[in-house]
């Protein structure tokens, strides 16, 4: 039996269109750019390619899991090349990593591939699983260096909360 973890998200695609909504209460999503990262906020992240393509999410404190299994923070349902648990991002003292989960199509960063560490993300590095690139925009604290690691998937945390 497939072991999943339950992750709350805010995000269903529309099973008619196959674009995706917004279950948060409220008018007229704000464009991408209005979401810009706040001294107090980890930042945003903004859909270039793909799924969320012109749509942008605050980023939650602490892992955030992307991948195509529907308990993902980020779940990416319509791209054959992603793994069920693809990616992830963590943020620490302020510092925004991404590392690969083992996926069979891996992970880019800035046009490259990552693996077997935590790579520090500058602010504006595009990542990119699968047939999808995000953004991810915040204030780096200062110099970035990568760390070597092994994830530990994280307790249920908030979604992200794309518009």
């Amino acid at each position: 039996m497939k072991q999943t973890h339950q992750y709350p998200r805010v995000l269903r695609p529309e099973a008619s269109t196959g674009s995706a909504r917004s279950t948060s209460a409220g008018g007229d999503p704000p464009a991408a750019e209005e979401n810009a990262p706040t001294a107090a906020a980890p930042g945003t992240i903004v859909g270039l390619e793909g799924t969320w393509a012109g749509r942008s999410a605050a980023l939650i404190p602490g892992q955030i899991s992307i991948g195509s299994d529907p308990s993902n923070q980020l779940p990416i349902s319509d791209d054959d090349a992603v793994s069920d648990f693809h990616a992830g991002m963590i943020r620490q003292s302020g510092t925004w990593y991404c590392f690969d989960l083992q996926s069979e199509t891996g992970t880019l960063v800035n046009g490259e591939r990552i693996t077997g560490r935590l790579n520090p993300l500058p602010a504006g590095a595009v990542i990119r699983v699968g047939g999808q690139a995000f953004r991810v925009d915040y204030d780096p604290p200062g110099k970035l260096e990568p760390v070597r690691t092994t994830w530990v998937p994280p307790p249920p945390s908030p979604a992200l909360e794309f518009d």
